[in-house]
C-alpha cells in the first residue's frame, strides 16, 4: 500500500510539473471599438457650423474635430490580459461609467458650438490605439498610445507599454523582474547616465544646463518599460523628464549592463514576434 501511495504522488508531482512548465497557448490578439454614439444634437451642430463657416475659417472644422471618442479594446484568450489592458471599460459598470462621463463631456461641446463667436472650433477628443509589438516563449508584450484633447495649443499623447509573464499570468512591473530591491537604485543610476549622455549628445546642453534641467524635472525610473533582443528599453511620455517639445523619449539598457541586475529569464529574449519600429527618440 505504502509503495502505491508513493507511486501515485511521484505521478502527480511529475504531472503538475508538466503543466506548470508547458508552453501557453499560442496567443490570439484582436482589437475592436468601444461602442460610444457622439450625441445626434451634438453633430447636427457641428454639421450646421461646418456648412456656415467662412470659407477661411472652414479648415478648422470637421465632425470629428468637433468631437471625437475612439477607443479601442484588446480581447484575447487570456482574460487576465484583457483586465489589465482594457482597464475601466472591461465590465459592463465601467463601460457605462465612462458612457456618462463621455456624454457629459458631449454637454461641454454642444455648449461651446453654440458659441458663435468662437469661429475656429477643435474642441474634443479621446483617442486609444492597441499593437501587439512582440512574443516569445513566455512573454507577451502590447503598446497603448493614447491621446487626449479638450482645447489649449495641443493635445496630450501618452504612451504605455504592456509586458507579459505568460507562465506566472502577471504584467510584469520593474519590481519584478531585478534581482534584489538594492538593484533599482543602481538601475536607476544608469538609465539616468543615459538621459545625461542623451542631452548632453543629441541637445547640446551645457553641464550647467544639465544640471537645470535636472532640477526641474527630476528623474526616476519608469514602469512604462518593454523587453528587446538587445535588453529593455523604459519610455517616458510628454512632460515625466523633459518638454513637450522633445516629445517620447526611451532610454535602453542593453542585455550586457542588465546583467547581474535583472533576472536572467528576462536577458537576452528570443522572440517570435517584435515590431522593431522607431518609436521615439533618441
Amino acid at each position: 500500500m505504502k509503495k502505491i501511495i508513493i507511486t501515485a504522488l511521484v505521478a502527480s508531482i511529475a504531472s503538475l510539473s508538466s503543466i506548470a512548465l508547458a508552453k501557453p497557448a499560442e496567443f490570439q490578439f484582436s482589437t475592436h471599438k468601444f461602442d460610444y454614439q457622439i450625441p445626434k444634437k451634438v453633430t447636427d451642430l457641428c454639421q450646421q457650423r461646418i456648412n456656415t463657416a467662412p470659407e477661411e475659417d472652414k479648415e478648422w472644422y470637421t465632425e470629428k474635430q468637433c468631437m471625437r471618442v475612439d477607443i479601442e479594446l484588446i480581447k484575447t484568450n487570456y482574460p487576465f490580459i484583457d483586465k489589465v489592458v482594457n482597464g475601466d471599460y472591461n465590465d459592463a459598470k465601467g463601460k457605462k461609467e465612462l458612457k456618462q462621463s463621455y456624454d457629459e463631456d458631449a454637454e461641454y461641446v454642444y455648449e461651446e458650438l453654440q458659441d458663435k463667436e468662437n469661429t475656429k472650433l477643435n474642441q474634443y477628443e479621446r483617442s486609444s490605439t492597441l499593437k501587439l509589438i512582440a512574443t516569445s516563449a513566455n512573454l507577451v508584450q502590447i503598446s497603448r498610445d493614447d491621446f487626449e484633447y479638450n482645447g489649449g495649443p495641443h493635445g496630450i499623447p501618452a504612451r504605455a507599454f504592456y509586458v507579459f509573464d505568460m507562465q506566472k499570468q502577471k504584467e510584469l512591473k520593474l519590481d519584478d523582474i531585478h534581482i534584489s530591491p538594492n538593484d533599482k537604485a543602481k538601475l536607476t543610476a544608469m538609465l539616468k547616465q543615459k538621459f545625461i549622455n542623451y542631452l548632453k549628445n543629441d541637445e547640446k546642453m551645457t553641464d550647467e544646463e544639465i544640471a537645470h534641467h535636472l532640477a526641474f524635472f527630476g528623474f526616476d525610473i519608469t514602469d512604462n518599460f518593454y523587453l528587446t533582443p538587445q535588453g529593455i528599453t523604459f519610455a517616458y511620455n510628454v512632460y515625466e523628464i523633459a518638454p513637450y517639445a522633445d516629445g517620447f523619449i526611451e532610454l535602453q539598457l542593453t542585455n550586457k549592463e542588465l546583467k547581474g541586475f535583472v533576472k536572467n529569464e528576462y536577458l537576452n529574449q528570443k522572440f517570435d514576434k517584435f515590431d522593431n519600429r522607431p518609436l521615439s527618440k533618441p
